[in-house]
């Protein structure tokens, strides 16, 4: 089972982190692309290789969207307008419950 996580980093270290995971899965992408089956002779042994290479082409797959998805959230950041003046902050009002 595959679960999302989050994790909190400095803003500055984002795009070192996104080179990680991009790394990550090169490194997955070499290793899936060498256990490809090289003969048909066992059918069973053909089969739980490709399967695995699927199953590895999938984490790929989620790791290259987390790592868009990052990207895209750190560059918007990085693009933002400076935040307004602390003064121009939302204060609520105090609120008192009325006795009935």
């Amino acid at each position: 089972m595959r679960v999302k996580v989050t994790k909190t980093i400095d803003f500055e270290q984002v795009p070192g982190f996104i080179l990680e995971i991009i790394s990550e899965c090169n490194e997955l992408l070499h290793a899936s692309a060498n256990d490809l089956p090289k003969t048909i002779h066992d059918i069973q042994i053909f089969l739980e290789k490709c399967k695995q290479v699927q199953e590895n082409l999938i984490v790929i797959n989620d790791k290259i969207d987390d790592s868009i998805n990052i990207f895209s959230g750190w560059h918007q950041a990085l693009n933002a307008p400076p935040a307004e003046q602390a003064s121009e902050q939302y204060e609520p009002e105090e609120q008192h419950l009325e006795d009935n």
